[in-house]
């Protein structure tokens, strides 16, 4: 992420969730939109990192992850257009390689998985 970043002259904030199977998939979420309430939380320059109160833009917020960080990051978009997120205007999700799993689960070739 810190070359991705650096080349695009971006900021990027990493979420460290809790994974399964430890903890159910639903805390990675819950973990997530606490990360984003924090970032957001720096909307007005008041926030507790002084490098994003300064340095960042949120009317150009995009959420982006790959394999189940692209489920979460596509849960954090439906999660924002649905409840808001004060000071923040996400303007697109990048979803790299998501992982979805359903009440069914579905192999590469469309058969059913045990």
């Amino acid at each position: 992420m810190n070359s991705i970043v650096s080349k695009a002259n971006v900021i990027g904030v990493s979420v460290h969730y809790r994974r399964a199977p430890e903890h159910p998939v639903s805390i990675a979420y819950e973990d997530s939109w606490h990360a984003l309430k924090w970032v957001a939380s720096h909307f007005d320059g008041n926030g507790p990192d002084e490098w994003l109160n300064k340095y960042a833009d949120f009317g150009k917020v995009f959420f982006a992850g790959d394999s189940a960080g692209a489920n979460i990051a596509h849960h954090m978009g439906i999660r924002v257009g649905m409840e808001g997120l004060h000071g923040v205007k996400l303007e697109g999700v990048a979803l790299v390689h998501s992982y979805f799993l359903g009440a069914e689960r579905i192999g590469s070739k469309g058969a059913k998985v045990k």
